[in-house]
């Protein structure tokens, strides 16, 4: 199976076709910022151009655990405990870490992110994570990988690059990244 995520309105034929919004084309609708719906080591590549941008690059939900606990016990203070101490995910962590887990040894992450060498990363209003070729050495070296407990992933890069700046001054991260 291979996967297009945040295909929008542009499904591309042969590939599962993946976005939060049921526009035309769409296969399946999913929020990536949540626990991805495919199994592990399941996907033999994944095509992402332009979504990554638009994931959170951290955000806050009350611990589920302790809600948890607050049902089970009818008790109101571990509701406010729950409030008081949310969990933080990382939308860019969570989303590289689902990547890798859902990728068969050897599958293919396929990337094209605007840059922020460019205007294009701030550009678009909808954009709130920032990427670089920099970037991907938290999910490709160990030395980087290693200031982020949380990161999972630990790809090989097969391309890393930057495209060269188009009149309107955008110029875009692409990667072909194996796990």
């Amino acid at each position: 199976m291979k996967l297009n995520l945040g295909c929008n309105r542009h499904p591309i034929e042969g590939y599962v076709n993946v976005d939060i919004e049921k526009f035309e084309g769409v296969d399946i609708t999913a929020d990536l910022e949540k626990p991805w719906p495919w199994g592990d080591e399941s996907i033999e590549e994944i095509l992402t151009a332009d979504l990554p941008e638009h994931l959170r690059v951290w955000y806050e939900e009350p611990d589920h655990d302790l809600l948890e606990k607050a049902l089970d016990t009818d008790s109101v203070q571990f509701v406010v405990e729950a409030l008081r101490k949310p969990t933080r995910h990382y939308g860019i962590i969570h989303f590289m870490n689902e990547a890798y887990r859902v990728l068969k040894p050897g599958g293919l992450l396929k990337l094209k992110i605007p840059s922020t060498e460019s205007m294009a990363w701030a550009q678009d209003p909808t954009h709130v994570s920032y990427w670089n070729e920099n970037t991907l050495l938290y999910f490709t070296n160990e030395i980087y990988r290693g200031f982020y407990p949380e990161i999972k992933a630990k790809f090989q890069p097969v391309r890393v690059g930057t495209t060269i700046k188009n009149p309107n001054n955008e110029s875009w991260v692409q990667a072909i990244l194996r796990k």
